[in-house]
């Protein structure tokens, strides 16, 4: 009998605990932390953001048991929440899945609440259509020099508005040999830009391999006949621009008149002045060509180049009698093709810096002035008929 009151006596307290441990698991509400995150999303399609944030306002109001809960000891009972993306992300566009896991530090369980830790996943949405740009598509990769010892260049052939103007370098421009891997960048500013236009740029940055190295001319008998006269007719106009956005500059470098109040507003930014001078008239005839090597022989990419000497004539509504002299106009580089002939570029060369020379120097004075402009040079000539 007393073993019978024992076991009736540990049954009794077994079931009391157990009833108090079902009380209080039902009194506390459960609470998963995740379901009170929200993600938004920005940008251009393939180019978007997303910003993400607990909805305090909805967790506060879920955990009211009846309109008598004081506010703010709701908030005081919360957890503090953090959140990350499993993985980061970025460039998303529509239709992307993100995921993002939910933490929460102190106060995860009281007799009221349990907060939960948790995960939640988004689908991209609502990012602007845009256009897709490939920064790459358009460029040609050269190596040039030795195969041991070349250099990069990058000729930019695009006629899109946004990339024409977009510059290409690396964190190895030189030292290269074949079989190395090289990674090129498009100019950071690109991407800006594109954005404003609604333009997404596919990649800003492209690994490439030296396969085959390009060699430099080495000699001015070289250049063959169809590439000079091609180089020199893709310059044209560029010499024209040059002429004419330069007038004031030349015309004092001549000895000519000028105005002076023109030629300092020429260089006030703030003065709305256009730079060209509409009254001046030039006439050009190429009259030399000189070509310049480093006298040690290196294979620079921009170790050697062509100096177009231009026989100029200049006047304005200030100088009656019309001014006399020469332009010399550097070229570079001057890289072999694949079949043997000078490269030309897509676009027109750069001039790197023009020189203007009175009439009264001789072809032998500005070859000296032309190989001191460029140190450590020798020079070869080439009369134009």
């Amino acid at each position: 009998m007393k073993n019978l009151y024992k076991l009736r006596k540990i049954l009794f307290l077994f079931l009391t605990m157990m009833c108090i441990f079902m009380l209080c698991s039902c009194g506390a509400k459960e609470i998963n932390l995740a379901d009170y995150l929200v993600a938004e999303f920005e940008g251009l399609d393939g180019d978007g953001s997303v910003e993400a944030h607990i909805d305090y306002s909805k967790l506060a109001k879920d955990m009211k048991k009846d309109d008598k809960s004081d506010e703010q000891e709701l908030y005081d009972k919360m957890p503090e929440i953090s959140f990350e993306m499993e993985e980061n992300e970025d460039k998303l566009k529509n239709g992307d899945k993100i995921t993002f896991r939910v933490y929460g530090i102190g106060n995860m369980d009281d007799k009221d609440y349990k907060f939960i830790e948790g995960s939640k996943t988004f689908t991209v949405e609502n990012l602007e259509e845009a256009e897709i740009l490939d920064p790459f598509k358009d460029i040609d990769v050269y190596f040039v020099g030795d195969p041991s010892n070349s250099d990069l260049y990058v000729i930019n052939r695009s006629d899109n508005e946004l990339l024409k103007h977009s510059s290409y370098d690396s964190d190895r421009m030189s030292g290269l040999k074949i079989g190395d891997k090289i990674e090129i960048g498009v100019s950071g500013a690109i991407a800006e830009s594109a954005r404003e236009n609604k333009i997404v740029i596919k990649d800003t940055k492209k690994t490439y391999i030296v396969e085959k190295v390009n060699g430099l001319i080495k000699d001015i008998s070289e250049i063959d006949k169809e590439s000079l006269d091609s180089l020199i007719k893709r310059q044209d106009d560029m010499v024209e621009r040059y002429l004419i956005n330069n007038a004031l500059d030349i015309i004092k470098s001549l000895g000519g008149e000028t105005d002076e109040r023109m030629y300092e507003r020429a260089y006030d930014p703030w003065s709305g002045y256009d730079y060209k001078d509409a009254s001046s008239k030039f006439t050009k005839k190429l009259s030399k060509i000189y070509f310049l090597k480093p006298k040690n022989n290196v294979a620079s990419i921009f170790s050697r180049e062509l100096c177009l000497l231009y026989k100029i004539t200049v006047s304005n509504d200030l100088n009656e009698t019309p001014l006399q002299g020469y332009l010399s106009l550097p070229l570079n580089p001057l890289i072999k093709g694949d079949d043997g002939k000078i490269l030309i570029p897509y676009k027109d060369y750069q001039y790197n810096s023009a020189i203007i020379l009175p009439n009264s120097y001789n072809y032998e004075d500005i070859a000296e002035i032309i190989r001191r402009d460029n140190r450590n040079t020798i020079i070869q000539e080439k009369d134009i008929d």
